[in-house]
Parts: C-alpha cells; structure tokens; sequence
C-alpha cells in the first residue's frame, strides 16, 4: 500500500485463566516494498486486565516477520496529448498519467505516439504504444495497458512571403496600392510539400495618401493554395515598400501682354484668371502668383513668342502632393520699334561741289548692335557760307538688330558751313590770304 504499517497479533506467556491481554502502540516493516518474511518492528507494548497486577512485564518491543504482497490495485496508464506545429511528420508528444499510489516512485514510459495523418487540424486521434513503467516502485505494480489514445491539435506552421514588391503611383488621393508577387517565395516551406501563394482577393495599401519615397506599402488577403497549404498560414503584416510620386498639375489662365521691342526679355504677365487643372476634389491647394514673372525666349521681334512663367508657386495642405507641369508658358508678340535717324553736318573746306558728309544717329536702344548709313548728302549750292542746308538721302539701318526697328525716315536734313580756303601753298615769302577763287588762280599764274 506504498507505506511501512504493520499490524500485528500479541500473545503473552500469562496463566491460562489468568485475565490479562497484551497491547502496541505501532508496527512497521523495514521498507514498504513487496516482499516474504520481511522485519516487523513492534512498538509500545502494554499489557492490561483484571490480574495485570501480578505480573512484570518485561519487554515493550517485539521483533516478527510478515509478507508484503503486490498491490491488488493494478495500474492504468493515461495519456495527454500536448499541440504541435505542423511539421509534415505524424509524430507526437504525449504526456502519460496513472493511478499510482501516492509517493511511490517510478517513471511511466512510452516507445511512439503518433497522429493518425501529418495535417493540421484540432482534436485529432494519437496512438499511443510501447508503455511501460520502470523506476523503485515499479515492482508494486501490475501493468495494465502497454497502449492509449488520446487527441492533440496540429496546428499551422507560420510562412514569411518573401520578395514581393509594391508598384508605385503617382498620387491620387487614396491610399490604395497594387503589387507584384511575380517573384514572391515563401520562407519555411517543409521540403517536399506542396504550397503556392494565392493573390487573387489580396489588396494592398499605403499607410497614408501622401507623396514619400520608400512608403510602407500593407498587403492583405494573400491566401496559400496546393496540396499541403493548409498545413500552413502566413505571417502577417506583409509589408512592401513603394514610392507615391506628385501629381502634375498644368496651369492655365495665365496671358502676356504684347510689347514693342526693348531690347529685354521681360514679359508683362496678366494672372488674374490663372488657375490649376487636375487637383483632386476635395485636396486643399492653391495657386500662389505674388512671384511670377514672364521671360520671352530672346528679345528680338516676332509673333506668336514663347513666354516662360518663373516663381509659380503652390500653398495649401495638400500642396505637397501636386508638382506644377513645367515649363509654364504662353505667347505674346514683340512688335518693331520706331527709329528715327538724324544727322549732324560736318564743316568742309570749299571744293567746288555740292558733296557734303554727315555723321547719323539713332534713338536705339542702348547695347543694341546697329549701324546707320546714307547713299548722299548735299548741300543746297557749292558755295561758301555757314549753316547751309545740307540734305541727307537714302538712310537705312542694319546690323544684329536691325529687324528690331522700324525705320521712320530714309531723308534727314542739317545744316553745316562751307569755309573758303585760306591757305596756299608755302615759298620764300608768306602767303597771302585769297578771299576767293579768283584771287588763288590770279596769284598761281604771277608765281609761274
């Protein structure tokens, strides 16, 4: 019974029709273990009755000797099953229980437990066999069962999905996203099993629906097909990593007056009806024109001309999300500029002609590359005299910006002095001063 407790009869060497009986206070065998004849130890022994007094008890212990049989109790062995992890095997864990008698020692022992298929599911059959029971107690008992069933889950083995990619997009207001699982593996896969990555009801999506590089890009409701996949799930979150590029927005409503020619690019911009196309209903953006300016491709004259628009800029909660469509531009014209050319007369010694040389201006615009010319200039007559009208013909301009103007007149008039000669030519003596060609011809002809 797993203990040392003896009983024990006593019997006394008192006179026959004496009344005297004998009694203990406790029994013990040496061990509690089966066994023939083993050691009793008799304590605490007294004896009692009505001629007790007539006699010296001599001893309180005793020594005797009993059996100790085997447990008529006989011993069933339980089993547990304990959950696993798939792991494509039918092997199982169980954890055994019995009937023992409490505090005795001794293992119970089992040579396989095994499912009854290697697939996940909850509750299913274990067979257990080989049991048995070893140990310093194991003697006591009689083994009923060297087998047991019990039941224990086996559940999914948990897969990482590796190397699938998220697209990127241009924004759009939503955190929807799309993804690639063309090279997608899965992680963890048992060699031999058959599982493929099933995409048809995933979605993917960003965190948020802003503009960043490299977002966190959520994929959802990827499932696992084949023979073995459902032996399997999928770890989750799924996660990629993607870009969401700015909208282009184009802007309209933006004119540029029309010009006479300066000799700058700068256009006067009109941006009272600018505006942005293709903002998304609802996205708090607007366009911001303090800073703009025109520029038209060159300065020179010409319809039709591309005017570049610098210093747009966009405000608004959501601006960061929208880029403007660059570059920004519309038309306007550069119309000629009126050039008047006028003329200074140069003084000339009388020659006998009419010939008179000038020296012509211009209004130009200063820096521009521009030459003037004329086929003639003449006095009204041939003769001395001081402010005489001198008439310019046949004026025209040319040069690198010569077709920026337009020019006024071909004639210009002025005026300049025709001086009589004053000297002859030097002798010996000093020349005399001749008032007009009379005297100088009279005077050559004395000298010769």
């Amino acid at each position: 019974d797993g203990n040392t407790n003896a009983t024990v009869t006593l019997s006394t060497d008192a006179l026959v029709l004496d009344d005297v009986t004998a009694d203990y206070t406790g029994a013990s065998f040496n061990t509690p273990s089966v066994g023939n004849d083993k050691p009793v130890h008799v304590v605490g022994i007294s004896i009692s009755g009505t001629d007790t007094a007539n006699y010296n008890l001599l001893n309180t212990t005793a020594d005797t000797t009993a059996n100790i049989t085997p447990a008529t109790l006989y011993l069933t062995v339980t089993a547990d099953g304990i959950n696993k992890v798939y792991d494509g095997t039918t092997t199982a864990t169980v954890t055994l229980l019995d009937n023992r008698v409490a505090g005795d020692v001794f293992d119970d022992n089992y040579t396989s437990a095994t499912f009854n298929n290697k697939n996940v599911g909850d509750d299913k059959p274990v067979h257990v066999v080989g049991i048995s029971i070893s140990g310093p107690d194991a003697g006591n008992y009689v083994l009923l069962n060297e087998t047991a069933d019990t039941t224990a889950n086996i559940t999914p083995k948990t897969l990482k999905v590796k190397d699938i990619e998220a697209n990127d997009k241009v924004y759009d207001g939503l955190t929807a996203a799309t993804f690639d699982a063309s090279n997608a593996k899965l992680q963890g896969t048992i060699s031999g099993d058959q599982v493929t990555l099933v995409t048809g009801g995933a979605s993917a999506s960003f965190n948020n629906k802003n503009v960043r590089h490299d977002k966190k890009v959520t994929i959802t409701g990827l499932a696992l097909g084949g023979t073995d996949g459902g032996n399997y799930t999928i770890k989750e979150p799924v996660t990629a990593k993607a870009d969401i590029t700015p909208k282009m927005l184009t802007v309209t409503g933006i004119t540029a007056d029309n010009k006479v020619y300066d000799g700058t690019t700068d256009a006067n911009l009109n941006v009272s009806a600018a505006a942005l196309v293709g903002v998304i209903a609802g996205d708090k953006v607007k366009l911001n024109t303090e800073n703009a300016t025109g520029t038209f491709d060159n300065k020179n004259v010409g319809n039709g001309k591309t005017v570049t628009i610098k210093g747009l800029k966009k405000n608004g909660a959501d601006a960061d999300n929208y880029t403007i469509l660059k570059p920004v531009t519309t038309t306007a014209n550069i119309t000629k500029r009126n050039l008047t050319v006028t003329a200074d007369g140069i003084n000339k010694v009388y020659d006998g002609t009419t010939k008179a040389t000038v020296t012509l201006s211009d209004n130009r615009v200063k820096g521009d590359v521009l030459t003037d010319s004329y086929t003639s200039a003449s006095f009204n007559n041939k003769n001395v005299g001081e402010d005489k009208p001198v008439t310019v013909l046949g004026i025209s301009i040319s040069g690198t910006d010569a077709g920026n103007y337009n020019l006024l007149n071909t004639t210009a008039t002025t005026k300049a002095n025709i001086k009589a000669v004053k000297k002859g030519p030097k002798h010996d003596y000093e020349r005399d001063e001749f008032e007009d060609n009379f005297h100088w011809i009279k005077f050559l002809h004395e000298l010769s």
